[in-house]
Parts: C-alpha cells; sequence; structure tokens
C-alpha cells in the first residue's frame, strides 16, 4: 500500500477535536499456487490468482462530547484500482460515540455501506463482523495460529470468534443465515451494501480491581449489547439485482480481561 494522510489541528496536540484526511492505492494478489488453506483463517472467502487493487479515500472527525465523552465518525470512498481485476466501489460511513452517564459507559456505531459492481469476498460486507481483508491487516488474525480452527468455520450454526467490522452483529458469527426469496434459499451472511446500529451499556466500574502491585496491569471489562441490521443479497436469476435481507438482531452480555 502507498498513501498520503494529512491531519487537521490546532496547535495544542492534545486538542480532542481534529480531522483527518486520507488517500491510499491498495493491490492484493494471492497467487494460486499458494497453500493458503494452511494460514489463512478463512480461504474460501479469497479470490485466487486475480489481482484487488483499489483506491481508498476518506475523512475522518474526532470529537469531544459533554461529560467526557469521545466521538468519531469517518466517511470513505473506494474505487478500483490500476490493474485490478475487480471492478467494484463503495461508499461507507460510520460513527462511533462514547457517553458517560454516572458509573455507565453508553458506546453506539452506527455503520452503512453501499457498493456496487463486483466485489470480491475478502473486501465485502459480512453481516457478523470484520472481513477477511480486515482481518489480514491485524498480526493476530493474519494467519492460523493465534485463534483456534475448531473456533471458525460458517454453516448452519454459529461459531465462537468474531472480530469486530461489517455489520457487527456478534450473534450470527460463522452463520450462513439463509432466507427464501420465490421458493430459493440464499445466504445473507455477505453482501454489498448493508446498515446497523450497535450499543454497548458498560458498568465495568461497578467492579472495580484494585490497585496493587500486579493488579495494576489488568482491567476487566463488563457490559451489556445490542446489534441491528440489514444486509444486501444477489439474486442471480434477476441478473445479480441486489435485495435487502431480513433485519438481523442480537443481544446478550460480555466480558473481556
Amino acid at each position: 500500500m502507498i498513501g498520503f494522510e494529512k491531519i487537521f489541528r490546532k496547535q495544542d496536540l492534545r486538542n480532542p477535536r481534529y480531522a483527518k484526511v486520507f488517500i491510499n492505492h491498495t493491490l492484493m494478489h494471492r497467487d494460486k499456487q499458494v497453500q493458503a488453506d494452511y494460514y489463512l483463517l478463512y480461504p474460501q472467502y479469497w479470490s485466487v490468482d486475480k489481482y484487488n487493487n483499489f483506491i481508498n479515500i476518506g475523512i475522518q472527525k474526532f470529537y469531544p462530547i459533554k461529560n467526557g465523552g469521545t466521538g468519531e465518525w469517518t466517511l470513505e470512498m473506494r474505487t478500483p484500482g490500476i490493474g485490478s481485476d475487480f471492478n467494484y466501489s463503495y461508499v461507507q460511513f460510520t460513527t462511533i460515540n462514547t457517553h458517560i452517564i454516572s458509573k455507565f459507559e453508553l458506546k453506539t456505531r452506527i455503520f452503512g455501506r453501499f457498493g456496487w459492481g463486483n466485489t470480491p469476498l475478502e473486501s465485502s460486507l459480512y453481516l457478523a463482523g470484520a472481513s477477511p481483508e480486515q482481518l489480514y491487516t491485524n498480526k493476530l488474525t493474519r494467519a492460523a495460529g493465534f485463534v483456534p480452527s475448531e473456533w471458525l468455520g460458517c454453516g448452519a450454526g454459529t461459531n465462537h470468534f468474531q472480530m469486530g467490522g461489517g455489520l457487527n452483529i456478534r450473534g450470527y458469527a460463522g452463520y450462513l443465515s439463509p432466507l427464501d426469496y420465490n421458493g430459493t434459499q440464499y445466504f445473507n451472511n455477505v453482501g454489498n451494501s448493508g446498515a446497523s446500529f450497535s450499543a454497548e451499556l458498560d458498568f465495568d466500574r461497578f467492579i472495580p480491581i484494585p490497585q496493587m502491585r500486579f493488579t495494576k496491569y489488568f482491567h476487566f471489562d463488563t457490559y451489556l449489547f445490542h446489534d441491528m441490521g440489514a444486509l444486501t443479497y444477489r439474486v442471480a436469476s434477476e441478473g445479480n439485482k441486489q435485495h435487502l435481507g431480513d433485519l438481523r438482531m442480537s443481544s446478550g452480555a460480555g466480558t473481556a480481561l
């Protein structure tokens, strides 16, 4: 990847209110001779012997929120890059905000993407979490080893691994999310366009860890969450026309140490 970014902020480097613009050109290619099945988490969702080259252009805005909270929004656009074998584009918007309410933290995320063209599976939009492209940019999920293989897979049931991203409907990790359209079954776990809303109510301040010699390095996070969103799917008999899938939702409790 080669690119450029510029931060616009007043001279005070600690000022939480600033903006960033960026543009980059990325080239991705997976050789068909490489035994990717041995190291990729989801090799079936990667294009083989094709160039997935694209240009990303975007702007990010960071700002403080009343009572000590923070917020940010990102607007970005992707277009085909030089020498790409795929002709696809999308416009995407994400906003993440944290509100301090007494001893609670309310975190919200609103996400939307409108995409068109023959998007490769590694860069598509996923119902439950990060795309293979996003997984590859993280050093812990770039290759097999850190995540147990039995936690992976896509099928009739859910699995145990989910990385934030996409529509982020956490309860559907590993689920193909089938639906019926005119008597034909379609899988609604990956698509070109979609929108979602996620919320977390963090209450770990009620379960503090005493700051002692070794415990000062640890933090116990506890929260309630709710996710909801809808993803498009393609109907081959209608020229791959996009249809909006069912509204999916998941709620639960989360912990992290």
